[in-house]
């Protein structure tokens, strides 16, 4: 397929040949040249049409692939290696609610986020007030898949006091485990789009 410049070229040109032939050429000859290049000329506009079309649908693909990359490696890839550091525990002896008061002691399921830092014998330290900082993702939560639950459920996450150093209340642990969930989801199918879009290239 030729570029689009060349098929405006050769428009321009057979535009003034037509003009230039109007002029010096007999009107008999004249009539059948201008039918000839007439049908030519339809077949060229086309060509370039479709050649056009194509060039668009190239560059909205690639800003498509640069939009998916780039919502997976300053978002989704980080801030699941964020959230896998929130890993599984039993914690012993925490106060079991019912009805709204704390009737007695349990052990519960929740997450503890894995840090280097460790705040057990820390005199003044209360490690369950504790949050993980989000704040260098908030800012770039317009990255978040338009149709997904994913953004709700991590402002809800991280606005409603729920990323703890350590997770044992239901609704925290149940959010938690949700948002994982979301974001694999998420990650999965932009890789999945991805692929698609760079192997039909």
């Amino acid at each position: 397929m030729f570029s689009k410049n060349f098929y405006l070229f050769l428009f321009i040109f057979l535009t003034g040949f037509f003009a230039v032939g109007a002029l010096v050429i007999p009107s008999e000859l004249a009539s059948r040249i201008n039918v000839f290049f007439a049908g030519l000329l339809t077949i060229i506009t086309l060509l370039y049409t479709v050649t056009t079309k194509e060039i668009l649908d190239d560059s909205s693909k690639k800003r498509k692939i640069d939009f998916i990359s780039r919502q997976l490696e300053e978002l989704y890839y980080p801030l699941w290696e964020r959230m896998k550091k929130y890993e599984e525990a039993i914690f012993c002896g925490q106060l079991k609610k019912t009805d709204g008061f704390d009737s007695e002691f349990e052990d519960v399921e929740g997450y503890y986020f894995k840090t280097k830092i460790d705040f057990s014998g820390i005199d003044g330290v209360d490690e369950f007030d504790e949050t993980v900082d989000f704040s260098d993702f908030l800012q770039k939560r317009y990255l978040f898949e338009p149709d997904s639950e994913t953004k709700e459920k991590f402002e809800d996450f991280v606005y409603n006091g729920h990323c703890g150093l350590n997770i044992t209340s239901n609704d925290s642990y149940e959010l938690c485990t949700q948002l994982k969930l979301l974001l694999k989801k998420d990650m999965e199918s932009l890789e999945l789009e991805l692929n698609e879009l760079t192997s039909n290239k």
